[in-house]
């Protein structure tokens, strides 16, 4: 897979965003910020309707595809190009393109049988109140636009290609061959986003440190380690909430 910030223009900000609040502030002297930053600075990512609905629609099928192979723990990879503060390195600019497609048309790819079958020691489901789901509710993505055997890889696939070529081309949704999405506020401000670390199962090691956590008083929506259901659904809320 290519670089989701594979693009010749600079990234001013960038953020790793989980959905959870608990330690998610970057460090003074980090550059990559987190949760609570953007919050804080009340950054929105205005996509317009329909590519919110687009990126919605995809993400929800990742983290529906993720919870299914027990992974939990991913981020989402934030990368924001100002030009009002600092011009394009070399490459040309590319105009922004708002075209009504249907968000079935996007081609997705399996992560493959590595990953379903990666050994680690999984929790016993069955002794569990949560199981790995069939898919994650959310009101704000409109589930009839969702496959519901749609076994995809996470939102990397869509902007930044895939081994095998298939995703090599420009965004489905804007049209941009460095696989941006412009601000319909501000077409200067330009976004980059994907899914990232994708490996992680939550395990005995992992379920250990939910309930840990939780005995010391903190909630779900606060901790980044929960099991993959609660975590797509938070991720994806999280996410919903912050693009317009």
């Amino acid at each position: 897979m290519k670089s989701i910030l594979d693009t010749p223009l600079k990234i001013q900000h960038t953020y790793d965003l989980k959905g959870s609040t608990l330690g998610r502030k970057a460090k003074p002297k980090e550059s990559v910020m987190k949760d609570l930053d953007i919050l804080e600075q009340k950054r929105k990512l205005h996509l317009g309707g329909i590519n919110r609905q687009h990126v919605l629609n995809q993400l929800k099928r990742d983290a529906t595809f993720l919870a299914r192979l027990g992974i939990m723990d991913y981020s989402f990879l934030l990368g924001v190009h100002d030009q009002d503060k600092e011009d394009h390195i070399g490459g040309p600019h590319y105009e922004f393109k708002d075209e009504k497609k249907n968000p079935d048309d996007v081609d997705v790819v399996g992560l493959g049988k590595s990953l379903i079958n990666q050994q680690d020691e999984y929790i016993e489901w069955e002794h569990l109140s949560w199981k790995p789901a069939a898919s994650l509710e959310d009101s704000s993505v409109d589930s009839s636009l969702m496959s519901s055997n749609c076994l995809c890889s996470p939102t990397v696939s869509l902007w930044a290609g895939s081994s095998e070529g298939r995703h090599d081309g420009p965004c489905p949704y804007t049209g941009r061959e460095d696989r941006g999405i412009n601000s319909i506020v501000s077409k200067r401000q330009i976004y980059y986003c994907g899914i990232i670390d994708i490996l992680q199962p939550y395990n005995t090691r992992k379920w250990g440190e939910t309930v840990v956590k939780k005995a010391q008083g903190n909630s779900e929506e606060e901790i980044s380690c929960v099991d993959p259901e609660t975590y797509g659904n938070r991720f994806i809320k999280f996410l919903s909430n912050l693009m317009e």
